[in-house]
């Protein structure tokens, strides 16, 4: 079934099994069906890991190693990649994410290179952008706003989700987006 180094295995919440193939595709197999497809990743490279997100039916949330963000739709059995959904259209096309995650509230976060932070909230199935909303002023040797630089996510058990960019700044943002406090 596999010809490639696979460097990462895991099963989903419906007993699907998925292979991550050696930074250039995920493989998926159906033990019931015994059936397999392979999503090949269209960029290359590596700014982060592999990450997945398990959403249930609504579907399962990739990451791959060069930053392109995926969802499975488990009713079609295919891939969609996020950029090219409609939501996205007018962003870059070839943007990168460097971090997903899926809230207990079962809202997708992914913070991306240059864009600012995104979330996709399920029930109404929109992605917002939060674009600037820093309160302290820009330093001129760093990023030209906050939403450029974004490495990692959290949330905390309160629903804040907190925020870190590679230029040492953390910000916390209510469930809203809305920035609560700011460390930099």
């Amino acid at each position: 079934m596999i010809d490639a180094m696979v460097t990462h295995a895991f099963i989903d919440q419906y007993d699907k099994i998925w292979f991550h193939e050696n930074e250039k595709a995920l493989i998926y197999y159906d033990p019931l069906n015994h059936t397999a497809k392979r999503f090949p990743f269209t960029m290359f490279g590596k700014i982060t890991t592999l990450y997945s997100e398990d959403a249930g039916e609504r579907g399962l949330f990739f990451l791959s190693p060069a930053g392109e963000a995926w969802l499975f739709d488990r009713e079609h059995v295919e891939m969609v990649y996020i950029n090219k959904l409609k939501q996205l259209s007018n962003d870059r096309a070839n943007q990168q994410f460097y971090h997903l995650m899926l809230d207990n509230d079962g809202v997708l976060w992914l913070s991306s290179a240059d864009e600012g932070v995104y979330c996709m909230n399920f029930p109404k199935k929109q992605f917002q952008l939060l674009t600037e909303v820093s309160p302290s002023p820009v330093v001129p040797e760093r990023s030209t706003s906050w939403n450029q630089g974004i490495r990692a996510l959290f949330q905390a058990q309160n629903g804040d989700i907190w925020v870190g960019t590679r230029w040492q700044a953390l910000y916390r943002l209510d469930r809203n987006g809305q920035v609560i406090r700011t460390i930099c």
